[in-house]
């Protein structure tokens, strides 16, 4: 049996999810944010995604960004870094504007799986990208070669937050384990560990000169670190950094990041709606508040003193313990006089708060204005100015109004209900106070419907032209679909919310099912009202039912009414007459959803128990019972004019079933706890199905040609769940460093399993060709007479069995060497080791290769350094391939060492050409400007004389005479300036 495969195309309704990592960042003239698994770039005048970066299998929980590049770190551990080209050859017109318009085309540069939980923290600097991780491991990548350089060890919790300081040299960062870690990148140790902390530290932030540092905690306090003891030092470990003091929040709640943009303003965010300013003084004020510090000391001193000259005064041994004695200032130490003054009290100081209507989960400064871009738990992305806050001396709170908000094109709370018209070209999505109408064809926002209340169900009535919305408070309104507003409303509906809303099968009618235990009937009728078409809705009647309707459904005939009760149960009346026909019971927990197939055979309920079951028509009994989810099921749904049907549920995972055989076919997605699932339809012709929950997106799958067979998808399943465990098996050897704080950055995983697996057979090709022709030579030292020579192998590729080994070695990315390499047996590591010690043996020159064959050497004596010692006769070997693997280094050192001087001399030739250029052309301007002047001087001069009547002969040779003077005085400078540079020049190339 086949079926026709669905796959996901689009996600609508999502603007950002800083609310499960990453955060909202300025690029040029364009924001970037995160939405589920890809990241959006979005143009900020037109305020809509131009482009997506290509999307992953898990979402993305941190994000970092530095021109050209953006570092996305995804749940699963994988971390990818795209590059900007700006440059890229446009294939049309078209093709060039996009490019245009999107600012250059993304490549990416690097995807690599280096931890085995979630990207907690991604920080760029200068020479490195680094990646903290739910592992407790932070690991140090090259982004310039695409490769992991190394994993650093030691955080017992999750890595929150990092920072580099002295250009890269110094990381720090912070933990769940409530410690912050200095380490030096250039040794790979860490070379202090600050312990004094009581909560989770959720951000290390660093000043534009890097000489404070601000850790931020689930505590009310930021604590304010001097780095300029630790930044002078040369041993770093001997160096701790100073401890200034803290600055005090006003709220209590959990911090969630630290901000400092270039002029010292610190923006402290936390999981509220608002954002906390401080600022650093002036040198001039900073001065006058430790001025103002040390006469208060002094005073302190002072009565200290005269407190202990008072004899008169006994203490009552019951006191307290006794004051530490003050030192006079003037006997303090420099070191002592920097630890009491200095400190975050004097030096920083409180701004107004800033107050917006909804949750803040990211803020970035805007590094040209006085503005903050922040991304919102409503799933909004918003812009506010922060001039004001500068201004006001008094701290207090400010409700800003935004500058700029992209709200209109995704919900802003979760999906409860989706709902398509009867032709599939539009559908209805709805949430806490609105309804969002969509164009299924090219998946565009048609309209957005405001101020309803809080939607539970809606349905389209007739036409198209008009929406049916049943609320939360029991009120049901019908509202035009062109003027997005009410045209009709009954508040009292219901007693209770309104579950489900339906539309009759001759479209006559609507169905109404509430909390309140009825189910009503409503005619639809069409009034003319102020010279204006209306619609109106008619109670008709009502049924009482025993419990709570969670879900009322019609076949498609008209011929049968299912009802879902809160009491475990399903009511089937018939349509016509509401005559009781049968009841379904079997389910353990609530029904929360019904669906009865086209031919009015099955039917199919979901409820909280975890079960889907399969039911007769015809008798009531249950055909079968399915354990399909691992949480409540909220919504199943069949395809039209099939047995095939959908489910979804709170685990977040979506499934087809076939109802006949009650087996599942395909997994759509699988299970994810983030993102639960509440609501599913189906379009008419099947042809694409969406699904809406709690992350406030919608997932379009639409069908394609491919077709699924059942036992092809179950060995699928099988090898899928073998492939999973597979990296982590004993069969492999363990490359990590154990318990060590620096440790290759490797993580083993199907693609360099599938790599080895290659590498391995090529070498066991080699293997047997040298096998074949050392028989060949063999049997002719033996005298054999008509001995076949060997033919050429076609598995070499017309390679050599050394070029042919060289080829496969090449082909292996640099990210994948160690654990590739770490697959091979014994025998197979020997061989290529041989084959390195005749290949650099024969070397003449330089080799390209040098620095990659000596990583292999390198990682294949690493690994199998035990059983290399017990083989004597192997050293001969080792010792020919150290020998000349380090003469080939040190000859590409020197090579590179020149070539980088030689560069360094070049560049400094053009910058010393490129500024006596500018200084000529600057003298050049002066001279003409000055002559220019001169010569205007003289005209102003000879024209009063002709106003006089007076006789200008004589001053117009003198002019003349003048001029040629001043134009000879330049050119001679001008040779003067040329005769300098050639000498500079000169001098420089000596």
């Amino acid at each position: 049996k086949t079926y026709y495969e669905y796959k996901h195309t689009d996600t609508l309704g999502m603007i950002e999810t800083a609310n499960h990592g990453g955060k909202v960042f300025y690029y040029d003239d364009y924001y970037i944010s995160p939405v589920l698994n890809r990241a959006a770039i979005w143009n900020q005048g037109k305020r809509m995604i131009i482009d997506y970066l290509p999307s992953h299998t898990s979402n993305i929980t941190s994000m970092a960004i530095l021109k050209p590049y953006i570092a996305l770190g995804h749940a699963d551990g994988t971390l990818i870094v795209y590059k900007q080209e700006k440059k890229v050859k446009a294939l049309t017109k078209l093709h060039s504007k996009e490019l245009e318009e999107k600012g250059g085309e993304w490549t990416e540069i690097l995807n690599y799986k280096s931890h085995k939980s979630a990207v907690s923290t991604i920080y760029f600097s200068n020479n490195y990208l680094i990646s903290g991780s739910a592992d407790t491991t932070i690991t140090i990548w090259d982004v310039v070669g695409a490769e992991a350089l190394y994993r650093l060890q030691g955080h017992k919790g999750s890595i929150t937050c990092l920072t580099v300081l002295e250009e890269g040299k110094l990381l720090i960062s912070g933990g769940k384990d409530m410690l912050v870690k200095i380490w030096e990148i250039e040794t790979q140790h860490c070379v202090q560990t600050m312990i004094d902390f009581k909560n989770e530290i959720w951000s290390v932030a660093k000043s534009p000169d890097e000489k404070r540092i601000f850790v931020g905690s689930a505590d009310p306090e930021i604590q304010v670190f001097d780095t300029s003891a630790i930044l002078e030092a040369e041993k770093k470990h001997m160096a701790p950094l100073r401890h200034m003091g803290a600055l005090f929040r006003e709220r209590e709640t959990k911090l969630r990041t630290i901000e400092v943009n270039n002029d010292h303003m610190l923006a402290v965010l936390d999981d509220s709606n608002i954002v906390e300013f401080f600022i650093r003084e002036s040198n001039e004020v900073i001065a006058k508040n430790i001025e103002k510090a040390e006469k208060k000391y002094k005073k302190k001193v002072k009565n200290q003193q005269n407190k202990m000259k008072d004899d008169e005064k006994l203490v009552d041994e019951s006191d307290s313990e006794e004051e530490d004695t003050l030192v006079p200032l003037d006997d303090m130490t420099k070191e002592q006089r920097i630890q009491e003054f200095e400190t975050a009290k004097n030096e920083y100081r409180k701004l107004s708060n800033l107050s917006i209507a909804v949750p803040i989960r990211s803020l970035q400064y805007n590094p040209s204005k006085q503005e903050v871009l922040m991304g919102t738990s409503k799933n909004t992305i918003e812009l506010y100015g922060i001039g004001e806050i500068l201004k006001r001396k008094k701290p207090e709170t400010l409700h800003a109004k935004s500058l700029m908000k992209i709200a209109n094109v995704g919900h802003q709370s979760p999906i409860r209900s989706l709902e398509m018209n009867k032709e599939g070209t539009l559908m209805c999505s709805s949430s806490e106070g609105q309804c969002k109408i969509w164009n299924i064809r090219d998946h565009r926002l048609v309209r957005n419907i405001d101020k309803t209340g809080s939607v539970t169900a809606t349905a389209f009535l007739p036409g198209n032209n008009y929406l049916a919305i049943g609320t939360k408070s029991g009120s049901l309104s019908v509202f035009d679909l062109n003027t997005s507003l009410p045209v009709y409303t009954i508040d009292d509906a219901h007693k209770g919310p309104i579950y489900s809303l339906l539309l009759t099968a001759d479209g006559k009618s609507l169905l109404t099912g509430s909390e309140d235990r009825t189910i009503a009937y409503w005619d639809i009728q069409v009034k003319r009202e102020s010279n204006r078409m209306t619609i109106v809705l008619e109670h008709m009647h009502s049924m009482k039912m025993t419990d709570t309707v969670m879900n009322v459904q019609m076949s498609k005939t008209g011929k049968y009414i299912a009802i879902a009760l809160f009491d475990n149960t399903v009511k089937m009346f018939y349509a016509d007459t509401l005559k009781f026909f049968l009841s379904f019971y079997g389910h353990a927990l609530p029904v929360n959803y019904l669906d009865m197939s086209d031919d009015e055979e099955l039917m199919v309920t979901a409820a909280n128990d975890k079960t889907i079951k399969i039911w007769g028509l015809k008798f009531g009994d249950c055909h079968r019972s399915i354990r399909a989810h691992s949480n409540a099921i909220t919504c199943v749904k069949f395809v039209q004019n099939t047995h095939h049907f959908f489910s979804i549920s709170k685990d977040g995972s979506i499934k087809r079933y076939d109802a006949d055989t009650g087996d599942c076919f395909q997994v759509l997605r699988p299970a994810t706890s983030q993102s639960p699932l509440q609501s599913l339809i189906v379009s008419p012709d099947a042809q694409s199905v969406a699904v809406a929950g709690h992350d406030r997106a919608i997932y379009i799958y639409e069908q394609t040609n491919n077709l699924l067979f059942l036992d092809e998808e179950l060995e699928k399943d099988l090898v899928k769940d073998y492939e999973e465990h597979l990296p982590n098996s004993q069969q492999f050897k363990d490359i990590s460093h154990g318990q060590q704080e620096s440790s290759v950055a490797v993580t083993r995983t199907l693609d360099t399993i599938k790599t080895g697996e290659v590498l391995i057979e090529g070498i066991e090709t080699a293997m047997e060709e040298d096998q074949r022709w050392a028989t060949y030579y063999s049997s002719l030292e033996a005298g054999l007479k008509d001995v076949t020579k060997p033919g050429k192998n076609p598995l070499l590729i017309r390679k050599t069995v050394p070029e042919y080994i060289m080829w496969h070695l090449r082909r292996i990315k640099r990210t994948h060497l160690e654990t590739v390499l770490s697959i091979l047996s014994y025998d197979h590591a020997v061989y290529i080791l041989k084959h390195i010690s005749k290949h650099m043996s024969s070397l003449t020159s330089i080799d390209p290769l040098t620095e990659f064959l000596g990583r292999v050497v390198i990682t294949l004596v690493r690994i199998y350094n035990h059983t290399l010692y017990k083989d004597i006769e192997l050293y001969p070997m080792l010792h020919d391939i150290n020998t000349h693997l380090k003469k080939q280094l040190s000859d590409v050192r020197y090579a590179v060492g020149y070539n980088t001087s030689a560069l360094s001399m070049v560049k400094r030739r053009l910058a010393l050409e490129k500024s006596m250029q500018q200084s000529n052309l600057i003298d050049h301007a002066t001279r003409d400007a000055l002559s220019r002047r001169q010569e205007k001087k003289l005209g102003r001069y000879l024209e009063r004389k002709r106003a006089r009547g007076d006789d200008v002969e004589d001053d117009d040779d003198h002019v003349g005479v003048q001029a040629d003077w001043v134009r000879k005085k330049r050119e001679r400078a001008q040779a003067d300036g040329q005769a300098r540079a050639k000498k500079l020049l000169k001098i420089i190339d000596e």
